[in-house]
């Protein structure tokens, strides 16, 4: 929804994935901006970088998939709390 999965834009021989250009693109930048703080102060997040550097990843490449790694975790805290608290989000 977010437009944070990479899309495969592959041609021939070529291999390649770039960032998704549907989605709600405000979303995008708010993952964008979250990943970037986590990046300055989140050791787990700098440890995922680093390993993502380690297996050839380009650093754009690593940022997408820490985009999309945040995502998921968003994605999953949210998921997990409403079926928790059911009664939360059914009388908004």
């Amino acid at each position: 929804y977010a437009g944070c999965a990479p899309v495969e834009r592959s041609s021939g021989g070529c291999q390649r994935r770039q960032l998704n250009t549907g989605g709600n693109r405000r979303l995008n930048k708010l993952f964008h901006m979250i990943m970037l703080v986590r990046l300055r102060f989140d050791e787990d997040s700098k440890v995922y970088r680093d390993k993502k550097l380690k297996e050839g990843k380009t650093k754009r490449a690593t940022l997408r998939c820490l985009k999309t790694h945040l995502a998921r975790f968003i994605f999953r805290f949210m998921f997990d709390n409403i079926n928790q608290h059911p009664e939360r989000w059914l009388n908004s």
